[in-house]
């Protein structure tokens, strides 16, 4: 289980030169990125989970938290299922 999301952003382009690091502007970027559940503590109030990011140029993790509920399904579904409800994920498809 996963879940694919393309994130969309705006960064500022650097590039290396031999007289150190030039800005080349702003540019927007488009990301499709897979987004993993990974190392869920679950405890009676709180479950965190970590989820992992990867694409192309990108690798990274980040911690979340719910509160947890005893009589729901699995903790990772949970997870999943709360993500979903962010405004970062809206739009984000199971895979």
């Amino acid at each position: 289980m996963g879940l694919k999301k393309t994130f969309v952003g705006t960064g500022t382009a650097t590039v290396q030169t031999p007289f150190g690091q030039l800005e080349a502007g702003q540019s927007v970027y488009e990301k499709e990125v897979l987004c993993l559940v990974t190392n869920a503590i679950v405890e009676r109030e709180k479950t965190s989970f970590f989820v992992h990011f990867t694409g192309e140029n990108v690798d990274s993790v980040s911690e979340y938290a719910f509160t947890t509920d005893l009589n729901g399904p699995n903790a990772i579904k949970q997870a999943y299922l709360y993500l979903k409800t962010l405004p970062e994920f809206e739009g984000a498809e199971d895979v």
